[in-house]
């Protein structure tokens, strides 16, 4: 229930946005501008100087600023990536608790409908899902390679159990996968930025990892800017058994 409540805020913060935001430039123009004349740097000095004291007077747009979050994504520029992913959080947290503060002063008007409200979204969850799902595989994955095995294997802080591990992997058509061992979350397939940096986007989420290889090209650690997990981590075993054959691609 408080996941289908979280939902709910997120989908009509996104509304919010785009209904009070009709005529005004888009803040993702004055971001892409900034990244032009200036690269990272200049696209964070611009967001200061609009967020918060400007905000009012732009349209922002989470369509637009994911968009370019994307863009940014499959170039492999990582300090653009991370600026442009803490102001993507920043923009969506902020419409999310102007949600919620509005939510909670009209709470006694809408009591009565909660619960049909939420039998009726969570009818929804498994076509938002798919749809979710649907949005991340149409992304262009990029060219697939051949030399990924050298990759593969847990990798976490040295003194952590294997269970906390994040385990990296390939896929049978050609593609780098990770995932957390701990979380119930399908693997995220990612597209290759250079030799050793991979991303990855999809609707809700940015990330780059990086990793550290040996004179023979074999991976030893790994960073990235995946919030929630600590970086760097080393690789600390092979992949068990039920990980070592390669990864099918999805089924949906």
């Amino acid at each position: 229930m408080l996941r289908t409540f979280l939902v709910a805020t997120i989908l009509s913060a996104t509304t919010c946005l785009t209904a009070l935001a009709q005529n005004q430039p888009l803040l993702t123009d004055e971001l892409r501008e900034a990244f032009e004349d200036g690269g990272a740097s200049a696209v964070k000095d611009r967001f200061d100087e609009i967020w918060p004291a400007q905000k009012a007077e732009y349209d922002a747009n989470p369509t637009s600023l994911m968009t370019f979050l994307q863009e940014i994504a499959q170039s492999g520029d990582m300090e653009a990536l991370n600026v442009l992913a803490e102001i993507n959080t920043t923009v969506m947290q902020d419409a999310i608790s102007m949600q919620m503060l509005e939510g909670a002063a009209n709470y006694e008007d809408v009591t009565d409908d909660l619960e049909t409200a939420i039998v009726e979204q969570e009818a929804r969850d498994a076509a938002e899902e798919d749809a979710a799902f649907s949005g991340t595989s149409q992304q262009q994955p990029g060219t697939p390679r051949d030399d990924l095995g050298r990759f593969s294997g847990l990798y976490a802080k040295a003194d952590d159990p294997p269970m906390r591990s994040v385990f990296v992997s390939e896929t049978c058509d050609g593609y780098l996968a990770a995932s957390p061992l701990w979380a119930d979350i399908a693997p995220w397939r990612m597209r290759s930025a250079t030799d050793t940096v991979f991303t990855y986007s999809d609707a809700f989420m940015a990330f780059a990892m990086e990793f550290e290889v040996d004179e023979d090209g074999i991976a030893v650690a790994l960073s990235h800017d995946i919030e929630g997990i600590e970086s760097p981590l080393v690789r600390i075993d092979d992949l068990p058994a039920e990980y070592s054959e390669c990864l099918p691609e999805p089924t949906r």
